[in-house]
């Protein structure tokens, strides 16, 4: 593991929204709801709550952390990007990641 990814902080236990804090949890078995496949992170929007795969690496358990951060805020800004949001979830959560490991 390296040094850089050994010094990231524990997982943040909540996200900033504009319409207050989302309470995340870390969670065993994650599955996503459309095709019952393993996932490491899940957004319910009705219920305004993020679960994190809980055996998660922490580098990815943020990766994951800042990918449903991701849709949060588009979701909370009316923006549906259909086929196109998990992959621009996914470039932000990657680069939000890069960002701290190169504090």
């Amino acid at each position: 593991m390296s040094k850089k990814i050994a010094q990231l902080p524990p997982l943040a236990t909540t996200i900033p929204s504009v319409l207050g804090l989302v309470p995340v949890t870390r969670e065993s078995g994650l599955r996503m709801r459309e095709t019952g496949s393993r996932c490491l992170g899940i957004w319910r929007s009705a219920q305004r709550e993020v679960a994190i795969e809980a055996d998660a690496a922490l580098v990815a358990a943020w990766h994951t952390y800042w990918h449903e951060w991701a849709h949060i805020v588009l979701y909370d800004a009316g923006v549906a990007l259909k086929k196109h949001e998990e992959r621009v979830c996914d470039a932000i959560a990657t680069a939000r990641v890069r960002e701290m490991l190169d504090r």
